[in-house]
């Protein structure tokens, strides 16, 4: 009996130590507007809300929920009368979300504790803080996927802030040189940075996502200002623009029966002022082209389009600043950058404002704007 008692206690004691030992660990959040709290308990204040693949250290668990240390970068607030010099001078003093007296009261600190904060831009009689050690927040475990231990989550943060600085300057840089003119552009750099990234930094997905749609941006934009600046050494006149298109036309009429329009891909049924505005460009567009390919037709042109066409993901969104020369009347953005200019004389673009969708769409000049155009051959809803 004392024998099975003895090795009962030692399991026991075995459990309880491997549980133990699983605190602290690396977690990431996965899921969307996931909500941390002051108390384990959905009854209590809400912090803020964490977006997916987010960083955090576990520390314990508390009612189906961990115990977090607070996020990289969370401020917290104290009263600017309990503090001289970085060091509190005065006991139980309040930590507050928000630099109010009426702010939910997130934890406490004591007598000659030091803390690091500048004084709040809302209220001059706020410090905002970094969070001591002492206080903790609470996420449902849910939320969280364990995917290392504490070591991680310090290595992964710097990296984080490496990857950061590395997508920020990338971007800064691709801004920069999308506005030049094509024989002033040097895009190596930023080219190599957003290659860094998608090579070396595959566990921040996000980043790597945001790298490859930036050097997508910077190759279409380079591409079609080079093709705009060799176009240029060989423009036609208004007149001779005018008198080609009239024999194409001409030779079309003659033909092909009359009662069949010129071309569906170029006229749509029901044009709004915002594709009209688009027709004479169309136009110019296909002239220029059928320069080099005299034999063919205006149906022909965008036959090619669509055959060399690319396709792109995004939400549609209304571009109505009041800029000359700009390459469209909508924008295409992805999640947190715009992506390109858009307009169509064939997809009325307004009926899909605001939604996610795939289009096929045809490079066209950006007119030295910071994003590629393109013309939209086709829309569909995600």
């Amino acid at each position: 009996m004392l024998k099975y008692f003895s090795i009962l206690f030692l399991l026991i004691s075995n459990f309880i130590f491997s549980q133990n030992n699983e605190y602290p660990f690396t977690g990431k959040v996965n899921a969307n507007k996931v909500r941390i709290r002051t108390e384990p308990n959905l009854e209590s204040a809400i912090i803020e809300e964490l977006s997916k693949n987010e960083l955090l250290l576990v520390e314990n668990i508390k009612n189906d929920f961990y115990v977090i240390r607070p996020p990289q970068n969370s401020k917290l607030y104290i009263s600017k009368n309990y503090v001289k010099d970085n060091i509190v001078i005065a006991d139980n003093v309040n930590v507050r979300l928000k630099p109010s007296l009426e702010s939910t009261i997130v934890g406490t600190i004591n007598k000659n504790q030091k803390v690091e904060g500048s004084v709040s831009t809302v209220s001059n009689q706020w410090l905002e803080i970094t969070p001591p050690e002492t206080i903790n927040f609470y996420i449902s475990k849910d939320y969280v996927t364990k995917i290392g231990d504490e070591s991680s989550y310090f290595i992964l943060i710097k990296r984080k802030e490496e990857v950061n600085q590395l997508l920020n300057s990338a971007f800064f840089l691709t801004q920069m040189e999308c506005k030049k003119p094509f024989n002033d552009m040097k895009p190596e750099k930023a080219i190599s940075q957003f290659e860094a990234i998608i090579k070396g930094y595959s566990d921040f997905s996000d980043h790597v996502k945001q790298a490859k749609e930036g050097l997508a941006l910077l190759k279409d934009t380079y591409l079609q200002k080079k093709i705009a600046y060799l176009e240029s050494k060989m423009t036609l006149s208004s007149n001779e623009k005018d008198k080609i298109f009239k024999e194409v036309i001409s030779t079309k009429d003659n033909s092909k029966p009359k009662s069949k329009p010129i071309s569906k891909n170029i006229i749509s049924k029901n044009l709004t002022d915002k594709m009209k505005k688009w027709l004479k460009e169309e136009k110019d567009i296909y002239l220029s082209w059928n320069t080099y390919y005299p034999n063919k037709s205006i149906e022909d042109f965008y036959d090619e389009q669509k055959a060399n066409a690319i396709t792109l993901n995004g939400v549609i969104v209304n571009y109505d600043d009041p800029v000359k020369n700009k390459p469209g009347n909508y924008l295409l953005k992805g999640e947190t950058i715009p992506i390109a200019y858009l307009y169509s004389t064939i997809v009325d673009l307004e009926k899909y404002l605001g939604k996610k969708v795939n289009i096929i769409v045809s490079p066209r000049p950006n007119n030295n704007f910071a994003f590629p155009a393109y013309f939209v051959n086709s829309v569909k809803v995600e």
